[in-house]
């Protein structure tokens, strides 16, 4: 009886970092840094889908111009991929905290599958961290 409440009281709570908190700025900005050269033009992100346990955390959106106006692909390194049809207009990121910093660890743009399938496996985290499949 008391391993399984000690289980629980050691498994970090999963929540959605707040909009304006020190948290989730510091989360985009790390994946603005990764995606600012492939896209050319400052984005912001769309959040579909943000949970965090304070040591890990998981996005599912798209990034957008700080306008709100859809991305100008043609301008990207996925300009092909878009044209050809195989790009969808959504992001992904999975992030590490390290000290005190957040540092991306998995991420990508356009993907036409669902790319966090399994991740919690293959990542060893907790299965809230991550939408269900087809977000």
């Amino acid at each position: 009886m008391l391993i399984p409440a000690l289980l629980l009281l050691s498994e970090p709570k999963i929540y959605e970092p707040k909009v304006g908190s020190p948290e989730r700025k510091a989360l985009m900005d790390a994946l603005r840094k990764v995606t600012t050269p492939g896209l050319r033009q400052s984005v912001v992100f769309k959040v579909d889908w943000l949970r965090s346990n304070g040591s890990a955390a998981f996005f599912y959106g798209r990034p957008v111009q700080p306008n709100g106006k859809p991305v100008d692909y043609t301008k990207t390194i996925y300009a092909d991929a878009k044209r050809e049809g195989v790009f969808d207009d959504n992001a992904h990121a999975l992030w590490r905290k390290r000290g005190k910093k957040w540092i991306v660890d998995d991420w990508g743009i356009g993907n036409t599958d669902v790319p966090w399938d399994g991740m919690w496996t293959r990542k060893g985290l907790p299965r809230g961290l991550f939408p269900k499949a087809g977000g």
